[in-house]
């Protein structure tokens, strides 16, 4: 009931999030934790509004894996035509491989930089600039 709120979005994440959204773009979550606790913790930091669709790991474990969430992701939401994965892990990079998406990795998350190039990222952002340049360009 605490330790999942003993977190926060990083700085600049929520006026990002905002300037895509205002701006057109259709954002999803595809994450590896479960999906109610992933929603519940965006909710707490008011960035889930931002999202069209958040999903995430089931709780019967029929959906576990990064690529298995992707997987539903898409098959949730066919009408996207261009997809980027954004993420701060190779778990992110290879899983988004797997569907032919490229991806994006993020130099102040959980994971390694060398790790996400060594698994293929299309690139790297260090800044939340650089990620808004990447996504957009």
């Amino acid at each position: 009931t605490v330790g999942k709120f003993e977190n926060h979005p990083y700085d600049g994440i929520p006026e990002l999030l905002a300037r895509l959204q205002e701006e057109g773009y259709q954002l999803l979550v595809a994450t590896s934790k479960p999906e109610a606790l992933s929603i519940e913790i965006m909710e707490r930091f008011d960035i889930a509004k931002y999202f069209h669709r958040i999903c995430g790991a089931s709780l019967d474990r029929s959906r576990s894996s990064k690529e298995d969430v992707i997987d539903y992701l898409l098959n949730e939401n066919e009408t996207a035509e261009k997809i980027i994965m954004v993420g701060d892990t190779t778990f992110d990079i290879i899983g988004a491989a797997a569907h032919n998406i490229p991806g994006i990795g993020v130099a102040w998350g959980y994971g390694k930089v060398q790790d996400m190039i060594d698994a293929g990222a299309a690139a790297i952002a260090h800044t939340v600039e650089e990620l808004y340049n990447l996504l957009t360009e």
